[in-house]
């Protein structure tokens, strides 16, 4: 138990893209801010994993810009953090003749979150337990009784997380809270697995299913780069997630390796962990005209994130980005 007290211009929770887009953004402004997170590591779900020389990308796979032109750090990341991983095309029945790039980060998803996070104060393994409005700023209280003053807030957390946290206040707005409790989530299995040998997944490793029951994507991190050592992603599709996400970790994870082998070939498993995605993607994303939802004005009070910006790392980035620009304006 802690009674430190931190203080800031700028609040944020969630430590997820889009609010390391947001914080970098207020910081480069001249802006103080506290970015703060109840997991151990920054990231959310552009999360890595890394067992000895073993290395999965386990949540967010890659990134796609529909709008580069909206992110000016683009350039500044390519070659540096992130680089081409394969191009795809645009219409989903792969007719319309235009391909897009999708990006990967060179040293996992996690390490863009984690050059985003370079020289911020950063607070992590501090669940915000409590919101509590004054006249000109907000008081934040963390379940292990630290406190944060912060004279504008923004909150990134996935939309359930953030109505929780909301719902603490006496007076919030109801038509806000109403548009945030809109957003849903598919929940995702995703089970990590070692090889002894190297998959047969067709180059350059990616494998998106439509006509799979229990599987909708298989990824080789070793093909992809950032393993050396064979290691390969699977996930769930999203309605057999939903319906076995409570159950057994063996159970799960056999019957995803059963439904792998046609696509892996003839190889000897080494390890397999399971990751239960509760919040993996929006499925009912609630952006109208903004990629943020203002809840207060004064002191500011905003939402963002994917569920409001749009279900990719992308529409989590430009929700974040947007967010920032609004609070320095209002």
């Amino acid at each position: 138990m802690t009674n430190s007290s931190h203080q800031a211009d700028y609040g944020i929770i969630g430590a997820g893209i889009s609010g390391l887009i947001a914080a970098q953004h207020l910081s480069k402004q001249g802006q103080s801010v506290l970015v703060i997170d109840k997991a151990r590591g920054v990231g959310g779900r552009m999360a890595t994993r890394r067992k000895d020389d073993a290395v999965w990308d386990h949540g967010a796979q890659y990134i796609r810009f529909h709008n580069p032109e909206n992110f000016a750090d683009l350039p500044h990341w390519t070659g540096k953090v992130i680089q081409p991983w394969f191009e795809q095309m645009n219409s989903p029945d792969g007719l319309s003749g235009e391909t897009a790039t999708r990006w990967k980060c060179q040293k996992g998803m996690t390490s863009l979150p984690k050059f985003l996070a370079e020289g911020l104060p950063i607070h992590l393994s501090t669940r915000i337990a409590t919101l509590e409005q004054h006249d000109d700023f907000w008081r934040l209280q963390s379940e292990n009784g630290e406190h944060f003053q912060v004279k504008k807030l923004l909150i990134t957390a996935p939309g359930p997380q953030a109505v929780a946290l909301l719902e603490t206040l006496s007076n919030v707005g109801t038509a806000a809270l109403s548009r945030i409790k809109k957003i849903h989530y598919d929940p995702c299995l995703a089970l990590l697995i070692q090889l002894k040998t190297p998959s047969s997944l067709p180059s350059p490793g990616a494998l998106k299913l439509t006509d799979n029951r229990v599987l909708s994507w298989l990824a080789d991190n070793q093909q992809k780069g950032i393993s050396p050592v064979p290691c390969v992603t699977l996930h769930a599709s999203p309605e057999w997630s939903a319906t076995q996400f409570d159950t057994a970790e063996d159970s799960i994870t056999q019957a995803m390796l059963e439904a792998a082998k046609p696509y892996l070939g003839e190889v000897e498993l080494l390890s397999a962990q399971l990751m239960r995605w509760r919040y993996s993607q929006p499925t009912q994303v609630n952006h109208d005209d903004e990629a943020f939802c203002v809840v207060q004005n004064n002191p500011a009070l905003i939402v963002a994130g994917d569920g409001l910006g749009g279900p990719s790392v992308e529409g989590a980035m430009r929700s974040g980005l947007a967010a920032a620009k609004w609070l320095l304006s209002s």
